[in-house]
């Protein structure tokens, strides 16, 4: 039975060996890592190859890596229990090609999946607070000139940054690419972000989603007039890069709404500042 794959995106991580930040976030080449979920039988195609390589069996989703052995996520992606997370792909670019240059692919199982204690895991409300899980894989990941860290950001980007987001999420409503795509945005107020869905009338779904409304902690707004992420683009990352030119992990992506193409709405992230103790803790003590 071949698998359906999960894409996760964006390469990042928190450290080149076991809690040590000294090498993260240079160079820069966003990746694609892809996570195998068990197909349901009706999503299965006996005679594809076991490297899928058609993106209509994948349902897309991101991730980055955060260390040798973890990656971030939103836990949105990951809470199938008809389709269980159980191995992820780092590496590869184009999902409609294979051994394309520029790409060093490498599979490596899961062994755990750790969910925020705070997430609300309700497929009725979907809502979306403290939406992140980690995945631990069972052999130490191998960093490359394909896959190397991030660095994961201590501090919440301020208003007017400029961060890059990244995943293989919808361009418009009807086409969804099989090269990674990304993008850059600047970080907005939460008050702007919310006026803004209201000014597009979607502010019940922003409220469907957070039904507190965005409170100043935990979450990361980021816009453009023509651009922004999409659905599909779950779980991948929102980088920040310094004046040095080093890339920093600011949020994963959470939120999307339902509108793609040059009026999409503002990208709502779940901080990683906000949750640095429950991400630290988790890759030293899982």
């Amino acid at each position: 039975m071949s698998p359906l794959l999960l894409l996760l995106v964006g390469v990042a991580a928190l450290i080149k060996s076991a809690h040590a930040q000294t090498d993260c976030g240079l160079p820069y080449t966003s990746q694609d890592t892809r996570v195998r979920r068990q197909a349901e039988p009706s999503q299965t195609n006996e005679s594809a190859p076991s490297t899928l390589t058609v993106p209509a069996l994948y349902s897309s989703c991101g991730a980055v890596v955060i260390s040798d052995y973890f990656l971030l996520t939103a836990a949105y992606c990951v809470l199938k229990p008809d389709k269980p997370v159980n191995s992820v792909r780092l590496g590869d670019l184009d999902l409609a090609k294979e051994g394309e240059a520029n790409s060093q692919p490498a599979d490596y199982d899961i062994e755990l999946i750790i969910i925020h204690p705070n997430f609300t895991d309700d497929p009725q409300t979907g809502i979306r607070y403290n939406d992140l899980a980690l995945l631990k894989t069972k052999t130490q990941i191998q960093f490359n000139e394909a896959v190397f860290p991030f660095c994961i950001s201590r501090t919440s980007p301020a208003v007017n940054t400029t961060v890059t987001v990244s995943g293989y999420g919808y361009v418009n409503d009807s086409h969804q690419p099989t090269h990674l795509q990304e993008g850059e945005l600047q970080v907005m107020s939460l008050d702007d972000c919310v006026a803004e869905y209201r000014a597009k009338n979607r502010y019940n779904l922003l409220l469907s989603a957070y039904p507190d409304l965005l409170q100043g902690y935990g979450v990361v707004c980021a816009g453009h007039p023509n651009r922004g992420a999409c659905n599909g683009d779950e779980g991948g990352p929102v980088v920040r890069k310094d004046e040095s030119g080093r890339q920093y992990l600011e949020g994963i992506i959470s939120f999307t709404a339902d509108i793609c193409g040059p009026t999409v709405l503002p990208t709502i992230s779940t901080s990683v500042a906000d949750n640095y103790d429950f991400i630290t803790e988790t890759i030293k003590y899982a």
